[in-house]
């Protein structure tokens, strides 16, 4: 006998509430993170950019409290026209800090008992898409700042079946999103460790040879001058730098194509729904059924978002064929430097003195040009590309798990919470998704920096020998 579904008002379920009204004033840069409306994006928080509160705030209520699998909405945003930003967008938060605030106008909701209600099942009800417009369709006021009030949230009307076929539904639509959080994580580890091999060989000096160098003087000062390629250090624009390297520009070891841009409105997206990425600044906005690049490159937002909490660059390592708007720089390493070791190298820079412009921000391609680079010996770089390229190969391939995952996800959503697709034959892990996280077996964060750090352990040193030169001549062409 199939589960019997029934219409309640999302107040018979849960109730919802808005954050605390902290003051400017109360924001820091350190303390207690504050989850804001624009923390909230469609399904999941975003936690690249936070504010903070004094410690003596975690005092408050604990309805203001954010902990691990809390269902948050966005109780201001734009209207239907504008997506990405539209009032009741929803979240499950499932990050793993421990302490969180939540601000006014950012949103709870909370479950009035466990044995009617399952929080998830709610989350995936509310991620409808005719349940996302009805919310939106509620809202008030101008076209960027629309409102709804807890009380219009807990009006909107569901479809809700016993609390068993919640958790059923919970539970299978949940192994899609476990698969995917695992994904990501796994790509954050191989990040997290080719930033770190870079670090140690080209920050910290620390790579295959190093020795014969002897120990790195303390200023440009204390450099003792040495024969032609013998081993030793130099005076640099960057400091004491070994027999060999250089010092260089952006510009002059990259190759940027911001001349082919081709910005698309909206309504041009809406008309060229398609397969290929179509990439903003920060992030990827849409798919279309054309392409201008094909190839792996680096984008580096130029306007708005440009910058980190760290002062790192914003970028997106990209791969096959895209579409691009006309708000990031279109990046290429030219060799011996790689893309991906200009990623690296990014990775690592504080760029806050190349930003123009208060009210927004922007880094334009003759300041980003300047910027110094270190150049390695040729023959080093080839050995660092050798350990890095298979890290950034794994990563994409993760991506591409991950895509496909959502894909499948979203496919089997409606049906799920419509009843359209009873639960009762269907096991928690659906046919094929196990396998998908990796080709070696299942998640396992240490087995990935193990194998990962193995690398530097194999290496073979080699030595700072007549290493090519690099050429200071920018090459016709190069700039956009």
């Amino acid at each position: 006998m199939g589960a019997v579904w029934e219409q309640r008002k999302l107040g018979d379920l849960a109730k919802v509430i808005s954050g605390y009204a902290f003051r400017s004033e109360d924001f820091h840069d350190t303390g207690v993170p504050v989850i804001k409306i624009a923390n909230i994006r469609n399904g999941y928080v975003d936690l690249s950019a936070f504010q903070c509160v004094d410690e003596k705030f975690l005092a408050l209520d604990p309805k203001y409290h954010v902990k691990r699998g809390d269902l948050l909405i966005s109780l201001t945003g734009s209207h239907l026209t504008q997506p990405n930003s539209v009032v009741g967008r929803v979240a499950f938060y499932d990050s793993t800090l421990s302490s969180c605030l939540l601000n006014q106008r950012a949103g709870k909701i909370i479950p009035l008992r466990d044995d009617v209600c399952d929080q998830r099942f709610l989350f995936y009800t509310l991620s409808m898409p005719d349940k996302s417009r009805s919310i939106a369709l509620m809202a008030h006021g101008a076209a960027s700042q629309a409102n709804i009030s807890p009380s219009q949230v807990e009006s909107l009307v569901l479809d809700v079946p016993d609390v068993q076929t919640q958790h059923r539904i919970a539970s299978i639509l949940g192994v899609y999103d476990d698969l995917i959080e695992n994904n990501l994580r796994r790509i954050k580890i191989l990040e997290e460790m080719a930033q770190s091999l870079y670090k140690e060989w080209f920050v910290n000096f620390r790579f295959p040879g190093h020795k014969k160098h002897g120990p790195r003087p303390t200023s440009n000062e204390s450099c003792k001058p040495t024969k032609p390629n013998t081993p030793g250090w130099h005076p640099s624009p960057l400091g004491p730098i070994p027999t060999g390297w250089q010092v260089g520009t952006f510009g002059e070891v990259a190759s940027n194509s911001d001349r082919l841009r081709k910005p698309l409105s909206g309504m041009e997206r809406e008309k060229m729904q398609g397969k290929y990425p179509y990439y903003g600044a920060a992030k990827l906005l849409d798919h279309v059924n054309d392409y201008i690049f094909d190839g792996t490159y680096l984008l580096v937002a130029e306007d708005g978002s440009v910058i980190t909490p760290d002062r790192r660059p914003v970028l997106q390592y990209v791969k096959g064929k895209f579409w691009v708007n006309n708000h990031t720089h279109i990046i290429q390493g030219t060799p011996p430097v790689s893309t991906e070791i200009l990623c690296l190298c990014l990775r690592n820079l504080d760029v806050s003195g190349y930003i123009t412009g208060a009210a927004q921000p922007k880094i334009t391609q003759a300041n980003m040009n300047r910027i110094p680079v270190l150049l390695p010996v040729h023959e080093l770089l080839h050995t660092f590309d050798a350990f890095v390229q298979p890290v950034f190969a794994q990563t994409l391939v993760l991506e591409e798990r991950d895509i496909n995952l959502r894909q499948t996800r979203d496919l089997l959503l409606p049906k799920l919470i419509s009843g359209e697709v009873a639960v009762s034959g269907l096991d928690d892990a659906p046919i094929g998704i196990v396998d998908t996280i990796s080709d070696d077996g299942p998640y396992n964060e240490s087995s990935d920096s193990e194998r990962i750090q193995g690398k530097q352990l194999d290496l073979i040193p080699i030595a700072a020998e007549a290493p090519a030169s690099y050429s200071t001549t920018k090459k016709a062409g190069r700039d956009a």
